[in-house]
C-alpha cells in the first residue's frame, strides 16, 4: 500500500480548503511543495501586479508537535530568518483558522480588504 506522509496529509487538507474557499477567486497564486528536511507541506507564491513583488506562504505540520505551522516572507521562494520568524501555530484540528490566517496574509499583501 502506498500512503501519504502524515505531515502531507495535514498540508493537503489545508490546500484543499484554500482551493475550495470562495476567497481564492480573488487571488492569483500557484502552489509548490515545501520541505525543510523535517517539515513537508506546500507553499503558495502570490505575485503583486503593481510592483512584481512575490509573497511566499508555506504551511505544514510542525516538526516538533502536531500543530499546524504557517510561514511567510516577501520574495520568490525566499526562505530566510524573516521566513522562520514569521511562524504562526494552530492546533492540529483548526484547519479553518489556518486557512483564515493564510487568506489574511495574502489579502494584506495584495491590498484586498476582507
Amino acid at each position: 500500500m502506498i500512503t501519504l506522509n502524515n505531515s502531507l496529509k495535514v498540508a493537503s487538507k489545508i490546500l484543499l480548503e484554500l482551493q475550495n474557499d470562495e476567497r481564492s477567486g480573488k487571488v492569483d497564486a500557484y502552489v509548490m511543495t515545501y520541505d525543510n528536511g523535517r517539515e513537508q507541506g506546500y507553499r503558495l507564491n502570490v505575485s503583486r501586479e503593481k510592483d512584481s513583488v512575490t509573497l511566499t506562504v508555506a504551511f505544514a505540520e510542525n516538526r516538533g508537535s502536531d500543530e499546524i505551522v504557517v510561514y511567510n516572507s516577501i520574495g520568490f521562494i525566499k526562505i530566510s530568518n524573516e521566513f522562520y520568524e514569521s511562524r504562526k501555530f494552530f492546533n492540529y484540528n483548526c484547519i479553518d483558522e489556518a486557512v483564515d490566517y493564510i487568506f489574511s496574509v495574502v489579502y494584506k499583501f495584495v491590498g484586498i480588504e476582507e
